[in-house]
């Protein structure tokens, strides 16, 4: 009972803080001109990872982690004739264990919250300032992931857990709110994450060595992945600023902003086959 009611309060939070900064944009450090290339493309690639690893490990702990695991309870509960049964992560329908619940936490939602916040990162350029960004990024990870996860209708819980409609109207808007987090905590620590510029600005970078630390103790391979990925961003990013020194007032001219905008809308239109289909195999599931 305990576990359950710590996740609400994570989840709580959550939706805490989408209703206190969801209308955050977040906004990127001005460009400063001068220094050493390589220097000052770290550097913004420091600030860049810091708030993405920053939102996306707090919206996958509170939502997609604690809330996803108060989901997976409320499915449990409406199916008290699957009890003992093992799901498809091998956890016992109906235990309720600590371990349990903060593998799913780590595992689950971490690794959801990282992915989504560096998509966040990718497509805000051309998403809605304000509360509707935040909306319209969980409405596209609804339609365009949900199929994978958490609407995928080969798990076999959505066999066995339910009903159908329940676990839709439950895991949906979910995905919605998790996309809403993301943009909510990545629009605020932009705020107060200043480009590392002095020694006493270090200390807005400890989110960043914490999110490493989580990463390096819950799967090495991944906090690899994404010191190589920083290191990458900051080689890319100096190579760019030689060759395009006026890259970004090309990259805010408006055919920039309206050819993103069809491609993205493209690409949801193409998920809507799959993501229906998903939905309308749950919603059919015998349970």
């Amino acid at each position: 009972m305990l576990v359950m009611v710590g996740c609400g309060l994570l989840a709580l939070a959550g939706l805490l803080i989408i209703g206190i900064w969801g209308g955050h944009a977040l906004t990127p450090p001005a460009r400063t001109n001068g220094g050493f290339p390589l220097w000052e493309a770290f550097r913004r690639t420091l600030w860049w990872a810091n708030v993405s690893l920053t939102a996306g490990i707090t919206a996958g702990i509170l939502l997609a982690g604690a809330g996803g695991r108060l989901v997976m309870r409320l499915l449990a509960a409406t199916s008290p004739q699957e009890q003992g049964r093992l799901t498809e992560a091998n956890e016992t329908i109906g235990e309720i264990t600590l371990n349990g619940t903060i593998g799913f936490i780590v595992f689950a939602g971490l690794f959801a919250g990282l992915a989504t916040a560096l998509l966040y990162s990718v497509l805000q350029r051309w998403l809605p300032s304000g509360r509707l960004g935040g909306a319209v990024f969980g409405s596209l990870l609804l339609v365009g992931l949900s199929a994978v996860e958490p609407l995928r209708a080969g798990n076999r819980d959505f066999q066995i857990l339910g009903p159908g409609w329940l676990s839709v109207l439950a895991f949906g808007p979910l995905a919605v709110l998790h996309g809403m987090l993301v943009a909510a905590a990545a629009g605020r620590l932009s705020r107060a994450i200043p480009l590392l510029r002095r020694t006493r600005d270090l200390w807005a970078y400890a989110p960043l060595l914490g999110s490493l630390l989580l990463l390096l103790l819950s799967a090495p391979a991944a906090a690899g992945v994404v010191i190589g990925a920083i290191i990458l961003a900051a080689l890319a990013g100096t190579v760019v600023r030689w060759a395009a020194p006026n890259w970004e007032a090309r990259w805010r001219q408006t055919w920039v902003t309206v050819a993103g905008r069809v491609v993205i809308t493209v690409a949801v239109l193409a998920a809507v086959p799959a993501f229906t289909l998903s939905v309308s195999e749950i919603l059919a599931a015998r349970h």
